[in-house]
């Protein structure tokens, strides 16, 4: 998750001013790289590793929903959002959600 590391500090960093035209771009490519990957991987998936919920989508759903939301990139990775919508279904998710609020 690093590219996503990087693209949210220089988003941080261009909102102070700072210009890190090299940083940008790579953190651009890197993430758009490994966001494709995943979009792809869930082609036609409703989870990450088995037709079922397992402790993989709990860990790497709260991470990627928060991405996509903080970044506004949902609609350049369709597959990423259906999974995002399946998850949210789940009611052991909403659970989790719960109580990871408290």
């Amino acid at each position: 998750m690093l590219p996503l590391l990087l693209k949210i500090f220089n988003q941080f960093e261009t909102q102070s001013g700072t210009k890190l035209k090299f940083l940008n771009n790579y953190a651009e490519v890197e993430f758009n790289k490994v966001f494709s990957h995943l979009n792809e991987h869930l082609n036609n998936k409703k989870f990450l590793v088995e037709e079922r919920l397992t402790g993989a989508d709990f860990m790497l759903g709260f991470v990627v929903k928060s991405a996509l939301n903080l970044l506004k990139s949902k609609s350049e990775f369709p597959h990423i959002e259906n999974y995002i919508k399946t998850l949210e279904n789940q009611t052991s998710y909403k659970l989790a959600l719960i109580i990871d609020a408290k």
